[in-house]
C-alpha cells in the first residue's frame, strides 16, 4: 500500500498492510511539501501518480512512478495546474484502461495557470481541456475526477458535476435536475436537535 504521511512529511510505502512504512524519496522533494495527491494506475499497479502542493498552493511538482514507488520522474512540462489555490482544490485520476493517460484539475485557465489537463503520453506533455473543442467547459475549482463505464469522465468542481463522454473534447453540464448545495459551515440549533443552519 501507499499513503501520504501529512503536510510536510511524504509519500510512505508499506509491503506489509501498513505494519511497516518506508518513506520514498529516490526521486521525491524532501522539503517544501504541502498537501499530497496520489493516485494509482488500476489497469498497472506499478504505475502511480503523485502531485505535490507548495506552501504557497501551487505545484512543487508533479511526479509518476512505473516500479511501485521504488523510483520517481519528476513530470517537468506538468502546468502549474493547481495554482494558486492548491490547498483547496486539487485533483487527479488515472484513466482505469490506460495508466499513460492522466487527468489533473484546478482552477480555471481564464484567471488561472489551467483548469483541468490530461496527459496521453504518461506525462511527457498535458493538454488544458476545461474548456471543451467540441462544446462546453468546465466550472471553476475541480474538486475530484472519477471514471464510469465506457470511458466517461466524470469531473466534480464547486459547480456540481459535468461528464464528457470523448475525453474531454466536450463535457455536459449534469446540473440541471441535481438539488445540490456546497455548505462551508453548518450548526445545529441550541435547543432544538431537529433544526440545523448551513
Amino acid at each position: 500500500g501507499m499513503t501520504s504521511g501529512g503536510a510536510g512529511s511524504g509519500l510512505y510505502r508499506s509491503t506489509d498492510g501498513g505494519t511497516t512504512l518506508t518513506k520514498l524519496t529516490n526521486g521525491l522533494p524532501t522539503t517544501g511539501l504541502n498537501r499530497i495527491i496520489l493516485v494509482i494506475s488500476k489497469s498497472n499497479p506499478s504505475v502511480l501518480y503523485t502531485s505535490i502542493i507548495n506552501s504557497s498552493s501551487g505545484l512543487l511538482g508533479a511526479y509518476k512512478t512505473i516500479d511501485g514507488g521504488t523510483t520517481w520522474t519528476q513530470l517537468t512540462n506538468t502546468p502549474n495546474f493547481p495554482s494558486p489555490q492548491g490547498s483547496y482544490d486539487c485533483c487527479m485520476a488515472v484513466d482505469p484502461v490506460n495508466p499513460d493517460i492522466c487527468y489533473a484539475g484546478g482552477v480555471f485557465p481564464s484567471y488561472a495557470p489551467a483548469g483541468v489537463v490530461k496527459t496521453t503520453n504518461g506525462g511527457t506533455s498535458w493538454t488544458d481541456i476545461t474548456v471543451g473543442v467540441s462544446g462546453g467547459q468546465l466550472h471553476p475549482d475541480q474538486q475530484c475526477i472519477a471514471f464510469g463505464p465506457s470511458g466517461v469522465v466524470w469531473v466534480g468542481n464547486d459547480g456540481g458535476v459535468w461528464k464528457s463522454t470523448n475525453g474531454g473534447s466536450s463535457w455536459i453540464n449534469c446540473n440541471a435536475t441535481l438539488n445540490a448545495v456546497q455548505l462551508y459551515n453548518i450548526a445545529l440549533h441550541p435547543t432544538d436537535p431537529n433544526l440545523a443552519v448551513g
